[in-house]
């Protein structure tokens, strides 16, 4: 294979390598001695001191990041050009704007690959610091000598090196629900320095130390190792595809078609799910991190709530309402034919074969239920329907899920997924964050038309 791969290229399985597009490398402690003579389908390979990888520029033989850093530095400038432009002098857009403009090109560009270039050097990662300080001067309007922290405080953004410390202990929680086959979760599962991460001066640390000093930082217990198993509990000669439906029986357009769309839905609900309990799902989210899932029976009058906190998403609350849907017919119903409705096509998604890529523990919890409930006793079907066409069900469970956000007698539970961490529970965090939150009355006492106080309230930054 390796003759053939030297001669033509050529990898098996169909792929061959491109040898005038491909590149050179080298990365290690010290230089080479001697130029690589290295061909490849008869032509030589170019060795290169640095190559632009997906976005992000590589250098050798460190791979210290600083030609990335340089050019991610350039290209924020030409942003800020941008925002001076737009800001000027004798008049121009208030602060809301310009914070706008700031969030949509700057921040974006500089967390993109933070997980392999926040390893370099003190001094280059400075170098990004001064290109947010510079774009909150012009949002701002204020005096160069204008301590930093003052400009924090009173845009509400927090400094990237904040941003970095919350990304390593959410790449930590996401690394402790790897398969134990994974290579970064071995590492984790091995490593000696759990509970006392070393100090190596002037040293670069290792990736899952960087994580676990992250960690030690705010205060936050090390997760466990848990791995998730990529296989799911469906047995191979078992097809769930029959029981999910996430198409609807027509095509149809929205909003002008919601008469056909609720023509097409009784229809169906009288025809194919004739005699069958309704069950409608919801998920709902409230700013910052509040989340209500919701399942309505609509024939026996019932509605359940369910309530959770956490970084969550959207998908996270829909799958959380059919598990506990599901869970709530297995324990209090008898076998009946069921149809659980559901305005989430992700979810049902998610549940096909082939499918599978985010939500793991919590998907796999619902196929263990569907591996029951799919019996011919209890019948059960997972249809997916459209949203705010008027449809009687669908909309009592939505307006169940927005009228629990402000209620408080709500079945507390936590979703058994391993892809977020809540960091504002932990004091260690917030003590960090407090000297960045805005105050209660403006440091630069800006006019009530050219507040930020409007556009983002100190609530959303808890």
């Amino acid at each position: 294979m390796y003759d053939n791969y030297r001669t033509n290229g050529n990898l098996g399985l169909g792929l061959t390598v491109n040898a005038p597009k491909s590149a050179l490398m080298y990365f290690g402690q010290w230089r080479l001695p001697s130029m690589l003579m290295i061909q490849l389908a008869g032509e030589r390979l170019t060795l290169r001191t640095w190559h632009k990888f997906l976005g992000l520029h590589l250098d050798t033989p460190r791979l210290t990041m600083a030609t990335h850093n340089n050019h991610l530095r350039s290209s924020c400038l030409r942003c800020l050009d941008i925002m001076k432009c737009v800001a000027g002098v004798h008049w121009g857009a208030d602060r809301n704007t310009l914070l706008r403009l700031y969030l949509a090109f700057i921040p974006g560009k500089i967390m993109y690959g933070t997980t392999l270039y926040k390893s370099a050097a003190q001094t280059h990662l400075k170098k990004l610091d001064v290109v947010q300080t510079m774009a909150l001067h012009i949002v701002l309007s204020v005096f160069k000598s204008t301590p930093i922290i003052l400009l924090h405080a009173e845009s509400g953004v927090m400094p990237h090196s904040i941003y970095r410390m919350e990304l390593d202990c959410h790449l930590l929680h996401r690394i402790s629900a790897l398969p134990s086959s994974h290579p970064v979760s071995s590492l984790y599962c091995l490593s000696t320095v759990l509970h006392q991460p070393p100090t190596w001066p002037r040293v670069r640390l290792p990736y899952i130390i960087r994580n676990i000093r992250a960690c030690h930082t705010l205060s936050l217990n090390l997760p466990r190792p848990a791995p998730v198993t990529p296989l799911p509990p469906v047995p191979l000669w078992k097809d769930l595809s029959p029981y999910v439906s996430p198409y609807f029986p027509a095509p149809f357009l929205k909003p002008t078609d919601a008469v056909l769309a609720q023509q097409l839905f009784y229809t169906m609900d009288s025809s194919t799910y004739k005699d069958f309990l309704g069950i409608y799902t919801d998920g709902c989210h409230s700013p910052p991190s509040s989340f209500v899932s919701v399942a309505y029976f609509e024939d026996l009058s019932i509605c359940q709530t369910w309530s959770f906190s956490g970084r969550y998403d959207v998908l996270t609350a829909e799958l959380i309402a059919i598990f506990q849907a599901l869970e709530f017919i297995w324990t209090f119903l008898q076998p009946q034919p069921s149809v659980l409705y559901t305005d989430s096509q992700s979810s049902l998604t998610l549940l096909l074969p082939d499918h599978l890529v985010t939500h793991v523990r919590t998907v796999h919890a619902i196929m263990e239920h569907l591996l029951f409930l799919v019996t011919p006793h209890w019948h059960l079907h997972l249809q997916w329907i459209p949203s705010h066409v008027g449809i009687r069900g669908n909309e009592n469970a939505d307006a169940a899920a927005k009228q629990a956000l402000t209620s408080s007698t709500l079945l507390h539970v936590t979703p058994d997924c391993a892809n977020s961490l809540n960091l504002h529970a932990a004091p260690a965090y917030c003590t960090l964050r407090q000297p960045y939150l805005p105050p209660t009355c403006g440091v630069f006492a800006p006019t009530p038309q050219n507040t930020l106080r409007h556009a983002i309230p100190v609530e959303t930054l808890m």
